[in-house]
């Protein structure tokens, strides 16, 4: 599992074979993930720590780039946990 992504009421889960929409609530999917090791990203983003490459932040904005050439938002709400955790 590389990461999560919500779009309207589907979720689509990315993983290392390719990617696929789950019809389920993103705050569904975050329950299935809460305990492995990983990081929400943005409202609409949950990534594997596995999965991340690198962050990228500045000026209340950022990009995370995740495994597979995937980029995924980083919120202002989110990013203080990515930099605790040493990827700021």
């Amino acid at each position: 599992l590389i990461a999560l992504q919500a779009e309207d009421h589907y979720v689509r889960v990315h993983t290392e074979a390719g990617s696929d929409l789950v019809l389920m609530r993103f705050s569904d999917a975050l329950a299935l993930v809460e305990n492995r090791p990983g990081f929400r990203l943005h409202r609409s983003w949950w990534a594997a720590e596995a999965g991340l490459e690198a962050v990228h932040y500045t000026r209340g904005s950022g990009t995370a780039r995740l495994a597979g050439g995937l980029e995924a938002p980083v919120s202002r709400t989110w990013y203080p946990a990515l930099k605790e955790s040493g990827w700021g």
